[in-house]
């Protein structure tokens, strides 16, 4: 007796999922990760999203299906580009590309071959799935967790004072806003990031007190 029902999909109606046994690949949950793109008719949000600039006069393989082949190469676990001469023999992964896997070479070419503006492109579409994602989860707020840099110090340690500075201000529910550079803690130009997409309402001061973010 089956104990999963067989599943068709949609984005290849060749193919069927159920649970008979046997081993084909290490990846066949790119099948899945397909059908999902599927749906939400991935292909379409890549070609209104990324304009890449098309240089090659003769060419197999689109930068748009490059893009998507790396990033299912990513999706697997497979943060080398060298990994594509591999894949391409691996049946699920051909399946879930259309049976068009690009080579190693070609594959490094475009990446090295990315401009900032096609970049800019691809942070669009990381909002366009955003959005995606707030529609279905019908979500009107939006909460950011700035976690406190706190942390007990004891005796002599360098910036004790200022450690137990910010321990004292917590007790009365202030707390100073402070911006470090990216290669300390991620947080460059945090604010410049989403003061296009929020009203912010900071109460300056010494120190920052409240900070409320809403979602247009």
């Amino acid at each position: 007796m089956s104990t999963l029902q067989q599943v068709p999909l949609n984005f290849n109606k060749n193919l069927v999922i159920s649970n008979t046994g046997g081993t084909l690949t290490n990846d066949g949950g790119l099948l899945l990760v397909s059908e999902f793109m599927h749906q939400i008719n991935f292909s379409q949000l890549v070609k209104d999203n990324l304009h890449f600039q098309e240089e090659r006069k003769y060419f197999k393989h689109s930068k748009n299906h490059l893009f998507q082949q790396l990033l299912m190469q990513l999706l697997a676990g497979y943060s080398n580009d060298t990994a594509a001469n591999t894949l391409a023999k691996d049946v699920s992964f051909k399946l879930a590309l259309d049976q068009l896997v690009s080579s190693q070479p070609t594959l490094s070419r475009y990446i090295n071959r990315i401009s900032e503006n096609e970049l800019d492109g691809v942070a669009r579409l990381s909002q366009k799935l955003a959005q995606l994602v707030i529609k279905q989860r019908q979500q009107a707020q939006l909460i950011l967790d700035l976690d406190s840099t706190h942390s007990d110090t004891y005796g002599k340690q360098k910036a004790v004072l200022l450690m137990r500075t910010i321990t004292a201000m917590a007790t009365i529910l202030y707390w100073p806003l402070t911006k470090f550079p990216a290669a300390s803690w991620g947080l460059n130009c945090v604010l410049e990031i989403f003061t296009p997409l929020m009203e912010l309402k900071i109460f300056y001061g010494q120190f920052c007190r409240i900070m409320q973010a809403k979602m247009f």
